[in-house]
């Protein structure tokens, strides 16, 4: 199940990096942590043990590891080692939180403040900017020429993975405000590309440019009030979807009648 291997990756990522929290991880760090074989299958074997219900033999070795779930086992170890040898690669950082709960008051307009916030998967800071990291192990677009695609019901599926990681660096930024915010998503299904990086990028005019959240605040704040509003309003009644892909993935989509 896609949602059982992206919490393998997330829960063997954090476990991995909890040691380090509120250090500066150097590149010898991590690159000493991609060759210790013991440290990853230790961890590995735990998390495994705690996501799915494997037997265990009293020589605390799995017995049903076969199958699919061995093959889930190599393929998640290939890709832990290949994301500590590209961390490595980005190194030094300051690891400054994992799995941070983070929560906020956003003001609507017209006396509408509702609560947003949620999990960051990683926070650090580089090179200047505190960074706010999401790991992606589905596709995820990282590069977008148009804020307003976050705020479309046919693009926003591509582009879920800015808009989330947008709003946590706005929530972030209501209790540190002290360096500027850099939105990032770590796409694991990318990892052994070249020339790999966590970044968003605004496309503009075949141009590219980092993405910060002081590059495009304004407009999605304001795309989100206005978003917020409609959503609020009694007088505007919810409709079926118009991006018939949605209906793809719905539980209801048996029951809706739509056409």
């Amino acid at each position: 199940d896609p949602r059982v291997f992206g919490n393998l990756f997330h829960q063997i990522v954090e476990a991995l990096y909890k040691p380090f929290v509120g250090q500066i991880v150097t590149r010898q760090e991590l690159e000493s942590l991609a060759n210790n074989k013991t440290r990853i299958k230790e961890v590995m074997d735990t998390v495994f043990a705690e996501n799915i219900p494997f037997i265990r033999e009293k020589t605390n070795v799995f017995n049903d590891l076969q199958g699919k779930n061995t093959l889930i086992y190599e393929i998640i170890h290939k890709y832990v080692v290949r994301f500590l040898k590209v961390e490595a690669e980005a190194a030094p950082f300051k690891l400054l939180a994992l799995e941070e709960k983070v929560s906020g008051r956003f003001n609507v307009g017209n006396g509408l403040v509702v609560n947003i916030g949620g999990t960051i998967d990683r926070t650090d800071e580089k090179d200047g900017y505190l960074r706010i990291l999401d790991y992606k192990t589905g596709s995820a677009k990282k590069e977008i020429d148009d804020i307003a695609k976050l705020f479309s019901q046919k693009d926003h599926a591509e582009y879920k993975a800015i808009f989330q990681t947008l709003l946590y660096s706005m929530v972030k930024k209501q209790t540190d405000n002290t360096l500027p915010i850099i939105p990032g998503v770590i796409t694991v299904k990318t990892l052994f590309k070249e020339n790999y990086d966590s970044n968003i990028y605004l496309k503009e005019n075949k141009q590219k440019e980092l993405l910060t959240l002081h590059d495009v605040e304004d407009n999605y704040v304001e795309m989100l009030q206005e978003t917020l509003i409609q959503l609020f309003n009694r007088e505007i009644d919810f409709t079926q979807t118009e991006n018939a892909d949605s209906c793809n993935y719905c539980i209801y989509s048996a029951n809706c009648l739509k056409s």
